[in-house]
């Protein structure tokens, strides 16, 4: 799962932000201080408290108050070997797809609803658009919210095939509702694990030295038990070996890392 393409809106330093373009594996943002940087990653995790632009723009005069709602339109591919984790035991509604697109696929014969849901799970990759709003949430950027083919009905009331994925994989079709696009399942069930799937690393500065033993796989956003998450990860000869690979192609200079006890329980 990655985001291909986002744009912020009324957060911080951004009033209406242009839209950026990202591409699978490293992307770097470069700027001065205070240019946004930060703000940009937080609007990316969809994890960040509404902070409304505030200048000139917004604050037109004395005691007016800028909007309150600050938002990110999001892009996200999710690859066919992520579909197992993404697609967990739950209820997913998937827009019906147009009657030119159902033939072109021959969705038509003889149990379309079903034909769908194996479409889909046969594609490479699956792509979800949506918007994110604070206060507010998820909601529909443009209908429907997979970016494979244009969607059946009319605004305000579409039609969906109502599919429950059961314990063990097994999909079973419930049938066809009308309802609104609120319940998207790209909206409901996709994008929103974007938050649970973030990791946003916050340390400017190392703040790291020595730390006590522990067990932790996770880096503290601030770098503090970079020792003790190196110490366990080192354990892993393969994995370990595959990290100072990593550190030395981004920084030649340096060979190896490695974690050595210290006193008092420490590392």
């Amino acid at each position: 799962m990655y985001v291909t393409r986002f744009q912020v809106g009324n957060y911080k330093s951004f009033h209406e932000g242009v839209t950026l373009e990202l591409h699978k594996g490293f992307n770097v943002i470069t700027g001065p201080n205070n240019a946004g940087k930060t703000a940009l990653l937080q609007a990316l995790t969809t994890g960040f408290a509404p902070a409304p632009h505030r200048s000139p723009r917004t604050i037109t005069s004395v005691g007016v108050q800028p909007d309150p709602s600050s938002w990110v339109d999001l892009t996200l591919t999710v690859e066919q070997s992520e579909f197992s984790s993404i697609f967990t035991p739950n209820e997913y509604w998937v827009p019906v797809p147009s009657e030119a697109y159902s033939i072109s696929i021959r969705l038509s014969w003889p149990d379309p609803q079903r034909a769908l849901w194996e479409h889909l799970m046969r594609q490479p990759a699956l792509v979800f658009r949506g918007r994110f709003e604070h206060p507010g949430g998820w909601k529909s950027s443009t209908y429907p919210s997979l970016a494979l083919y244009e969607g059946d009905g009319q605004p305000g009331t579409r039609r969906y095939v109502h599919y429950q994925v059961e314990r063990g994989g097994a999909v079973r079709v419930v049938g066809l509702q009308n309802t609104t696009e609120s319940n998207d399942f790209g909206v409901v069930r996709v994008l929103p694990q974007l938050v649970t799937l973030s990791y946003i690393f916050r340390a400017e500065r190392f703040n790291a030295g020595m730390c006590p033993f522990g067990n932790s796989s996770v880096l503290a956003p601030n770098a503090a038990n970079l020792p003790e998450i190196l110490n366990n990860l080192q354990h892993n000869s393969e994995r370990f070996r595959a990290l100072n690979n990593l550190v030395s192609e981004v920084f030649p200079n340096i060979r190896w890392v490695s974690v050595r006890p210290g006193e008092r329980r420490t590392c």
